[in-house]
């Protein structure tokens, strides 16, 4: 299973955000920020969708709050007797994500005003009826 592609969307995420151009006002949330700037809005959307989950994972993304989350649903429903094989494996990379995520905070606080001790990076993985399998916030 390819956990990478997580990765790769917290990336493309913070490459967004160091490219993209500050908003005329401080917001007092990530959510405020993207609902001011809808074109930085659908731009991270559509980077989300065009993610690569390498056949294995579709990415989703929302904006609530503060909360930035990022969903990795799987392809195929895999048996209940899995997920705590798969939720362990979730577990060991979180030191990855950790790597990830820090430099994404930092770059969304830049961008958006927004304190990143007040920004939250939910991770999600989901199976492929939907239901989560594993999640953290960062």
């Amino acid at each position: 299973m390819k956990k990478k592609s997580l990765l790769a969307a917290v990336l493309s995420i913070m490459l967004l955000f160091a490219f993209a151009g500050c908003g005329s006002s401080e917001p007092t949330t990530l959510e405020s920020y993207f609902n001011d700037n809808p074109d930085q809005k659908e731009a991270l959307m559509e980077t989300m969708a065009g993610a690569d989950g390498q056949g294995v994972l579709t990415l989703s993304s929302d904006i609530s709050e503060n909360t930035f989350t990022v969903t990795g649903t799987m392809t195929q429903t895999y048996p209940e007797s899995s997920l705590g094989v798969m939720a362990e494996a979730f577990d060991g990379q979180i030191s990855n994500l950790e790597s990830q995520v820090t430099p994404a905070k930092k770059s969304m606080s830049e961008t958006t005003g927004v304190s990143a001790d007040d920004i939250i990076i939910k991770v999600v993985y989901c199976n492929g009826d939907g239901t989560e399998i594993w999640s953290k916030d960062f």
